[in-house]
């Protein structure tokens, strides 16, 4: 891949701040052996680990003792104003097209799953 060509220092620690931007390239290898978060890799440890989550507190996270940083003030459950003005002027047509859904034009076969198959490799 290209990006990681020219991001990737081999001999940075793949935590250090300067490679914070490969977390989407390690997180979504096809080895699962090397994909971070992969029972293989270390698992979910790993990816807590990572320096992208350096600042983070699991523990305190998990406890539900983190303060988030912004609360909204709802007036009530359909209250839509954090919503971006974008996003609510999408017709439903717009947010669900059979093109968006990988349906492909004219029938009824959903491509993000052509070849695709439910057996486990053995």
């Amino acid at each position: 891949m290209r990006v990681a060509t020219f991001l990737y220092d081999p001999s940075s620690d793949l935590n250090s701040p300067s490679n914070l931007s490969l977390l989407p390239l390690q997180l979504l290898r096809k080895n699962k052996t090397e994909r971070l978060g992969s029972v293989e890799s270390g698992g979910a440890g790993a990816v807590m680990a990572h320096g992208f989550f350096s600042e983070i507190n699991f523990k305190q996270l998990y406890d539900r003792e983190v303060v988030p940083p912004f609360v909204p003030e709802l007036k009530n459950d359909f209250d839509l104003r954090y919503i971006p003005r974008t996003i609510k002027e999408q017709t439903t047509g717009e947010s669900f097209s059979e093109e968006k859904r990988g349906i492909r034009p004219g029938t009824k076969t959903n491509i993000n799953f052509e070849n695709f198959s439910y057996s486990e490799d053995t």
